[in-house]
């Protein structure tokens, strides 16, 4: 046990008489001990332990207002389950009955009127390394708690996004399952396929194998940025307007309660990515947005060219006036599996979308950011540097 802490912890002497309290401070102060009150009116004793720590009470027994047995038992009763206090009774009774009635009131030791000053030392420092070894241990228990009690959540979210994944990649696997029965029900019954009906089904089974291959590509970019292993990105010169443009055509075409509004850079916004994993950034976004807005609106789609920190930037910012995020809950939103309280449970989700997006967007160097208020909408910003000179950029935005 440090020193330090010894003697930084806070001890309280009760006594009615007020040349003992003195003594006491005096001694224990001489020793190093740095926190050392005094009262002489016990009554005043339960407010102080109630407001302020207290890690050791020095108490004598025969006080007029308040005897210390009944105190003992008035402090021992405000106590947590579990809790050490210790009380160190001062006294110069030493009578059996004396002592088992303090024990039963909440004594943890003894020390004989008129005592000896060394033993009253080592008495207070053996009571207190008890009292300091308690507090830690409860801490650390405190943070075990804690950490079981994520753990726990964490099981439940994967649970939860294992049931979401299965789900979504069900749904497409169900519908080329359908498509395939039809098609072989019409071939064994040999009929013919007209060929505009043969393609339009050939195309949904594209579609949703397309689907599929995303939603698995995805996560195995999870599973393999969590393993410490870097994507193996395929660089080619894009352009950021066109591939968010054909994300916004896309997802129109999906959601009929929304308006998709799209506010493009008034020029090409161009730099180095892997086109494919950006457009997986795009998708998820507008699919968050869409989800995330049950009661339709508008989603705001905009590009720009801007500088940050002195360096060129392209900037995609996605706004949804939607259910929002609880403060709270934004700094753990681009975690793996995590979902906000007010979505988990009503909306379906896997929670993946998100981190992984970040997990790209970081490993191009850039960076992803959540602004949002509850029941107010979020935005949602993705920054990724640009090679481009910056006195191209004047006059830009």
């Amino acid at each position: 046990m440090a020193e330090a802490d010894l003697h930084g912890a806070h001890i309280l002497v009760v006594d009615d008489e007020e040349a003992n309290v003195d003594l006491l401070e005096q001694v224990l102060g001489r020793a190093g001990f740095e926190r050392v009150s005094g009262l002489t009116d016990p009554r005043r004793v339960l407010p102080l332990v109630s407001s302020a720590p207290v890690d050791l009470i020095l108490l004598d027994l025969m006080m007029p207002q308040l005897d210390g047995f009944v105190l003992m038992e008035q402090v021992r009763g405000t106590q947590a389950e579990g809790d050490y206090l210790p009380i160190l009774v001062l006294t110069a009774d030493v009578t059996p009955p004396t002592r088992q009635r303090a024990l039963a009131s909440g004594a943890t030791d003894f020390l004989t009127k008129p005592f000896d000053r060394i033993e009253l030392v080592q008495r207070v420092s053996n009571l207190l390394e008890t009292r300091l070894l308690y507090l830690r241990l409860q801490r650390q228990r405190e943070a075990l708690e804690q950490l079981y009690a994520r753990a726990q959540s964490d099981l439940h979210e994967r649970d939860a996004a294992q049931s979401a994944i299965s789900h979504d990649l069900g749904q497409p696997l169900a519908a080329i399952r359908a498509v395939n029965r039809h098609l072989r029900r019409r071939a064994e019954a040999g009929v013919t396929i007209p060929p505009a009906e043969l393609a339009g089904q050939l195309a949904l089974i594209d579609d949703a194998s397309a689907a599929m291959l995303g939603m698995l590509r995805e996560l195995l970019d999870l599973v393999r940025l969590q393993a410490g292993r870097p994507l193996d990105l395929d660089y080619a010169q894009i352009d950021l307007n066109a591939l968010v443009r054909e994300q916004v055509q896309l997802h129109r075409a999906t959601s009929s309660r929304h308006e998709l509004r799209l506010i493009a850079a008034s020029e090409p916004v161009v730099g180095e990515w892997d086109a494919a994993r950006l457009a997986r950034v795009v998708s998820n976004l507008l699919a968050n947005a869409i989800k995330f807005s049950p009661a339709g609106g508008t989603i705001t789609v905009a590009t720009a060219r801007e500088r940050r920190n002195g360096q060129p930037q392209a900037v995609l910012r996605v706004r949804d006036e939607g259910i929002g995020i609880p403060a709270d809950e934004l700094g753990h939103l681009l975690q793996p599996f995590y979902r906000a309280r007010n979505a988990a449970g009503a909306l379906r989700g896997s929670g993946i979308g998100l981190a992984a997006s970040r997990q790209i967007v970081e490993q191009h160097g850039g960076a992803i950011a959540i602004a949002s208020r509850e029941g107010a909408g979020t935005t949602v910003t993705v920054c990724l540097p640009l090679d481009e000179p910056i006195a191209e950029l004047e006059g830009t935005g």
